[in-house]
């Protein structure tokens, strides 16, 4: 197979046909140093438009609480225990009251996520010595 003529991806359509050509050398069980080569450049191309057209979403502690909450059907009072007070968890979901890296901790372990679910490093771990509510 010959490679088609690369070219610069400057339209929505362009992307669009760029994404299916390095599906289609993905699948292709024969592949070729020539195909190979296309493949990452095809890539490179893809990611640096992706990387100017789509805008990084930034979710908040905050956000992904609600988002928890909704998503388990869980109600302030549920986190009461967890959290401290009701006015604690109103605090929170509210985004009046950080959460803090500790409280963050303790929510992914009241909802069974891992402590990256709130964006923390994984080095935070050894607050394992929290329990999680029962």
């Amino acid at each position: 197979m010959k490679a088609a003529m690369i070219k610069p991806i400057h339209s929505e359509a362009d992307y669009k046909e760029v994404v299916k050509r390095i599906s289609a050398l993905m699948d292709d069980p024969l592949k070729s140093e020539e195909s190979g080569d296309e493949l990452e450049v095809l890539a490179i191309l893809a990611e640096e438009w992706e990387n100017k057209t789509f805008k990084p979403v930034t979710i908040t502690r905050t956000d992904m609480l609600n988002f928890l909450m909704d998503s388990k059907g869980c109600s302030a009072s549920d986190l009461a225990k967890t959290v401290g007070t009701l006015g604690r968890v109103y605090q929170l979901i509210n985004g009046t009251r950080k959460i803090s890296d500790e409280m963050a901790v303790k929510l992914a372990l009241y909802f069974g996520v891992t402590i990256e679910t709130f964006d923390l490093p994984v080095s935070l771990l050894s607050l394992n010595s929290l329990k999680p509510a029962s």
